[in-house]
C-alpha cells in the first residue's frame, strides 16, 4: 500500500522533470498550475526548495518575474546553500536594476559554489561579469 507522502513524494519528482523540458506557454502555465497544487497539498519539506526552484524557472519563461523572485526567495529560505538559486535570482534583480541586491546574490553564490568544479563553471563566470559591470 502506498502512503499519502510516498504519492507526493512521486508526483513532485515527476512534476520536476516534466517542468523541466522546454515548454510552450500554455504547457508552461499548465505545469505552474499542477506544482502549485502539489505544493499545497503538503509535499515533502525535503522536496519545497526544489519545487519552489523549478516553479520560478517557469514563472520567468512566462515573464512573471516577480513570481519568480518570489519563489526563489522561499527557496532560498527552505535550503540556503544551493548556488543556482542566488545566480538565478541575481539575474534577474539584474535585469530589475536593483544592482546591490544582484551583487549580493552573485558573491553569495560565488561563495557557495566551488571554483574548481565545472558544473557551475558558466553561471561563475556570468555573475563575475555582471558583478564587475556593476562595479
Amino acid at each position: 500500500m502506498i502512503t499519502k507522502r510516498v504519492f507526493l513524494t512521486i508526483l513532485v519528482k515527476k512534476l520536476m522533470i516534466s517542468l523541466m523540458l522546454p515548454m510552450d506557454d500554455e504547457n508552461s502555465a499548465r505545469a505552474v498550475k499542477r506544482m502549485e497544487e502539489a505544493i499545497q497539498r503538503r509535499i515533502p519539506k525535503s522536496q519545497l526548495s526544489g519545487a519552489y526552484l523549478v516553479l520560478g524557472t517557469r514563472y520567468e519563461d512566462l515573464d512573471q518575474i516577480d513570481k519568480a523572485i518570489d519563489c526563489y526567495n522561499k527557496s532560498i529560505q527552505l535550503w540556503a546553500n544551493d548556488p543556482i538559486v542566488y545566480f538565478w535570482r541575481g539575474e534577474l534583480l539584474f535585469q530589475q536594476g536593483q544592482y546591490n541586491k544582484a551583487r549580493l546574490d552573485f558573491e553569495t553564490a560565488l561563495s557557495l559554489s566551488s571554483p574548481n568544479s565545472s558544473y557551475y563553471s558558466l553561471e561563475r563566470e556570468q555573475a563575475q561579469d555582471l558583478i564587475k559591470r556593476i562595479s
